[in-house]
């Protein structure tokens, strides 16, 4: 597995947990 495998996997695992953050801060405000 070279860089370009890791790549592919951290990205998307790194993007979802931005989208988390952001869904929860998103929660945060209507509450």
């Amino acid at each position: 597995m070279g860089y370009n495998g890791f790549n592919r996997l951290v990205i998307p695992i790194s993007g979802t947990v931005l989208i988390m953050e952001y869904f929860l801060g998103f929660l945060e405000v209507k509450l």
